[in-house]
């Protein structure tokens, strides 16, 4: 009859096993040079996906201005006049004024800046983002010109 075979081979070879520590200190710097890359792409990326709060937020107060002028036949010169959620954004804060020629009547521009409190301060690229309307024509700026999505 067989015997069965050990598990591990009994014969020692000399040679040492496992990792030596130049080793474990190489493939721990990659690793961390890795993480620091992937943690400030993932920063950001998250800093551009919170400038799509600011697009809502200026879209929602550029339709509820036009709500608002057919009714009054100028456009509002205050947030509070207009229907609007009671929280726009998370991120920004919002401004209105006037045109050029300092009325309401045929336009406004809205602007969101980011809270100085908040998170998107860092987004230096895009601090500022508005939608200035005149008259029937709208045009989208802000600090960059990559700020709003294409």
């Amino acid at each position: 009859m067989l015997s069965p075979k050990p598990l591990r081979p009994e014969k020692n070879t000399g040679k040492p096993t496992g990792f030596t520590l130049i080793e474990l200190a190489i493939a721990v710097s990659i690793s961390a040079v890795l993480a620091t890359i992937a943690f400030a792409s993932y920063h950001h990326f998250v800093l551009k996906v919170r400038r799509t709060d600011a697009v809502q937020a200026l879209t929602l107060v550029m339709h509820a201005q036009e709500r608002y002028r057919l009714q009054h036949a100028v456009y509002s010169d205050s947030l509070s006049n207009l229907t609007l959620p009671q929280q726009l954004s998370q991120y920004y804060s919002l401004s209105l004024s006037p045109d050029a020629n300092g009325k309401f009547l045929r336009g406004y521009t809205v602007a969101a800046h980011a809270r100085p409190d908040g998170p998107q301060v860092h987004d230096g690229q895009c601090l500022v983002m508005s939608i200035v309307v005149n008259g029937t024509m709208h045009a989208r700026q802000g600090s960059q010109p990559g700020c709003w999505p294409s």
